[in-house]
């Protein structure tokens, strides 16, 4: 009897599985808001991962389907409590859709024109927009009025000028110059960086540099206010480049104006290596040192002052100041994703603070990501806003997780126990970023800091107490002329960083470095990395299968053995160790770009043979022959003569020449000529599964709005 009792029992309880799954439903349910930016964000990179334009009327159709299964499943799920699971599926691919469609609607709204003929000479006429001064010259973005001999319907909206003499130049001046302009350079190897696409969506349609003293034909009209706003951090830069060191000024006015062009190589690659990059680029680090630095200078200040302390909410006032700090700085900087993306979190971190809530929210992180890809999705793309949004994600899973503990650590804390929790703090956050952004910068840079928590627990406090607040007084001293008084320190803090920056980086082997991966394993680490540190429960547990898919691809993925630059100049050879170039004169940004992307250091890029044979590569006066790993053979033409016995040539399959190429005369053979290299841009021959594999870096039958 009490066997069927027991039985009873076991078929009137929940199935353990799936009470299992739904609680692990309701955990994803109840942070759906917060995952929201990961859902409209794979939206997002389908689009931009997708090798044709797709037709717009296919994802309007997809969400206007989800649309109605979404109201059918919300219906069922509000009034029987059924299909929950199906109305929490279906609105994370409602925002997925809704990301692919924003990215396209804003593609298509930017409209960029491109400059359609390559290194043309033309005399330009247009308003600078943007100027940035270097010891070399100065950059500049033109809002371009005319163009000789050019169309207004084929005119750039925006070209980029660099201008080697740019004596009295303002932002707002009407200006007429003679220069060399070309449309913004595709990837240098297929699915590499696209300086094209970034070009689009800042609508800049050529690039050049221009030739002797332009012409002002006006002075600015009608300043607007952010033609001021130029102008205003033109004449800060000028007087801190004045009040310094060369190196030291450049740093210091990259903190306080945004504008980076007067940093030298030097300086730039110290930075780098020594991890402290992340110094010079306006993010949220100088928005909440600025801001911050106003809040607790303004509280302090109004303690001070009895009958403010004991009459007056001066927490809340002082958060409203720092609310004004960091909208300033963010707008004097010139508002950049990464700045836009502080201040927008620090405004609202401020505001929780008057409110009396937590200023420390995933809510708030998710929040500021949503506002900036609805707002530009093409901001998914940036660096900037993926290594940024990392860091800041993986912080605020440490501290609040670990906020009790902080707090009854702090508590009745003397000083000698706070200055631990600081360098304790300092130590763990740099940890923490470091981690959380190596994905990135081993994608984008290929290479990551080995020291970079050293430099940053030497060159944090230096920031945070020294440069940052007299950066602050700088502004507050500025419109009296007594900028000078803050900016003694300011560079005598600025000094001890870049010192830190060489030294570290000069340490040995101060880098690791590794070759291109591919996006794909990109992409499935960033969703494995995202599973551990953002999903709950079970769910985290999808970690596991995804790093060994990522590591699966990387260890399989086989670098190019063959590049072929856009213009056809410069031909490259890798053979896992050494890069053979055809020269080493023409082209040394790309030759840059490919050693870069497979790992080669300066003394493993040797040049073909002029005549003769080394390794898999024999040349003569008229072309190099170059024996692929699979048996096929490659021409590259130095003279035009050598055609014609190539083409008859039974062992050759492949013809690449730095001119023109016809398929009439070369019947039998795959040509990569100026024809074949203008419309599909750089090309590659790799080795993937045993067959080779030529790649473009457009395909002209699918071409993209950018390309």
């Amino acid at each position: 009897m009490s066997m069927f009792k027991r039985a009873a029992h076991w078929g009137e309880a929940e199935n353990p599985l799936k009470t299992f799954l739904a609680g692990q439903m309701e955990s994803f349910a109840s942070g759906f808001f917060m995952l929201s930016p990961l859902f409209l964000g794979c939206g997002i990179s389908l689009y931009f991962g997708l090798s044709a334009e797709p037709d717009p009327t296919y994802i309007i159709s997809l969400i206007v389907f989800l649309a109605m299964l979404l109201a059918v499943t919300g219906f069922y799920k509000y009034k029987y409590a059924r299909h929950q699971v199906s109305f929490i599926l279906i609105s994370a691919l409602m925002v997925s859709a809704c990301g692919f469609g924003l990215a396209q609607l804003r593609t298509h709204s930017v409209d960029t024109i491109f400059l359609e003929k390559h290194d043309r000479y033309a005399v330009v006429k247009g308003v600078i927009d943007k100027i940035e001064t270097s010891d070399s010259g100065s950059k500049a973005v033109i809002k371009v009025q005319e163009v000789e001999n050019l169309e207004r319907s084929d005119t750039p909206h925006y070209i980029q000028m660099t201008f080697r003499s740019d004596e009295g130049l303002e932002p707002g001046q009407t200006i007429s110059f003679g220069a060399n302009i070309k449309p913004p350079a595709g990837p240098a190897i297929p699915g590499d960086f696209s300086f094209k696409r970034y070009s689009y969506f800042k609508n800049i349609g050529a690039i050049g540099f221009a030739y002797g003293q332009p012409e002002i034909l006006q002075e600015p009209q009608n300043r607007k206010l952010f033609t001021v706003l130029e102008q205003l951090r033109r004449n800060m830069s000028a007087k801190v480049l004045e009040s310094s060191d060369v190196q030291v000024s450049a740093v210091m006015t990259a903190l306080l104006t945004g504008q980076r062009a007067a940093i030298d190589d030097a300086s730039w690659g110290a930075f780098r290596e020594s991890g402290l990059a992340h110094m010079l680029a306006i993010s949220g680090l100088h928005v909440g040192l600025f801001s911050g630095f106003v809040f607790f200078i303004s509280r302090f200040l109004m303690a001070c002052v009895p009958y403010l302390a004991l009459n007056w909410p001066i927490k809340k006032i002082a958060a409203f100041a720092g609310i004004m700090a960091a909208i300033f700085y963010t707008v004097f900087v010139g508002a950049g994703t990464p700045s836009v993306r502080a201040m927008m979190m620090t405004v609202i971190a401020f505001f929780a603070i008057m409110a009396d809530r937590s200023p420390v929210s995933l809510r708030l992180v998710s929040f500021a990501a949503l506002v900036l890809l609805i707002w530009k999705p093409e901001n998914l793309t940036t660096v900037s806003f993926q290594m940024s949004f990392s860091a800041v994600l993986a912080l605020v899973l440490f501290y609040e997780a670990l906020r009790p503990k902080i707090t009854r650590w702090y508590s009745h804390a003397g000083l000698i126990r706070k200055s631990m929790l600081y360098f304790g703090g300092i130590c763990a956050t740099t940890m923490i970023a470091t981690i959380a952004t190596a994905p990135f910068a081993l994608y984008h840079f290929n290479a990551l800091a080995k020291y970079g928590l050293l430099a940053n627990v030497l060159a944090m406090p230096i920031l945070s107490f020294v440069v940052m607040p007299s950066a602050v007084l700088t502004f507050l001293l500025a419109p009296f002329n007594l900028e000078w008084l803050a900016l003694k320190p300011m560079s005598w803090g600025t000094g001890l960083i870049i010192d830190i920056a060489k030294n570290v980086a000069s340490l040995p082997n101060a880098t690791f470095s590794i070759s291109q991966m591919p996006f794909s394993a990109f992409l499935i680490l960033i969703m494995s990395i995202f599973s551990l540190f953002a999903l709950k429960g079970f769910f985290r547990f999808l970690c596991v299968p995804l790093f060994a898919v990522f590591m699966a691809l990387v260890i399989s993925h086989q670098t190019p053995q063959l590049l072929v630059s856009s213009t056809g100049k410069l031909v490259g050879v890798h053979d896992n160790k050494t890069l053979y170039v055809s020269s080493k004169i023409k082209e040394r940004f790309v030759r840059s770009q490919w050693m870069e992307q497979l790992n080669v250091t300066g003394k493993e890029v040797q040049t073909f043979p002029a005549i003769g044979c080394e390794k898999n590569i024999c040349c003569d006066m008229s072309a190099c022959h170059i024996k692929l790993s699979n048996g096929e053979r490659v021409s590259y033409l130095r003279q035009k003569y050598a055609l014609s016995e190539d083409c008859s040539n039974p062992d050759v399959d492949y013809v690449i020449a730095p001119f023109g190429l016809r398929q009439k005369s070369c019947t039998d053979k795959k040509l990569i000529g100026y024809w074949q290299l203008k419309q599909g841009g750089s090309h590659s021959i790799s080795l993937e599964r045993g067959a080779i594999v030529l790649k473009k870096a457009v395909n002209q039958d699918k071409k993209r709005p950018w390309q």
